[in-house]
């Protein structure tokens, strides 16, 4: 089921004053999606920038892989900018769904020429906390360390 709605529209609007039309139970939720923000930092290094030209840049397509960039193979990534490259957001019906296509489209990333956080993100997907614990948006800075991380991928 699709529900065609402008989301940016609603947002404006409730900024705004407006009250929200009809019941949050109106949207029904469909799915997982995990949001993975590919960054050209050394992850090993303490997320120090790694700028630099991907001499190869590959993502793997398919069902429930949204990849939004706008960085080609060849081009400077600048250290004076923003580091994200990629913001790759995978969707599966289920967490557990999700979770394995994200193993799989990480897994398959190929990047050469810069370091990039995809290993880093690729172990945090597996760490034992984010598997079966709640975790916080202070998560990764406070419980997390290399030593946890075991070796890189």
């Amino acid at each position: 089921m699709r529900i065609n709605r402008d989301l940016i529209g609603m947002q404006l609007d409730i900024a705004g004053g407006a009250l929200l039309e009809g019941d949050l139970e109106d949207l029904p939720g469909k799915g997982h999606a995990i949001e993975f923000r590919i960054n050209a930092e050394n992850w090993r290094n303490g997320f120090m920038p790694s700028p630099g030209r991907p001499m190869e840049w590959r993502v793997p397509q398919g069902e429930g892989i949204r990849l939004d960039t706008a960085v080609y193979r060849g081009q400077q990534i600048s250290p004076f900018y923003d580091s994200m490259i990629a913001k790759l957001i995978v969707w599966g019906e289920s967490r557990e769904v999700a979770l394995a296509r994200s193993r799989a489209v990480l897994d398959g990333c190929r990047v050469d020429g810069v370091e990039t956080t995809i290993g880093f993100h690729r172990k945090l997907i597996d760490h034992e906390d984010f598997l079966h614990d709640p975790v916080h948006t202070r998560w990764i800075e406070t419980e997390m360390t290399l030593d946890t991380l075991g070796e890189a991928p």
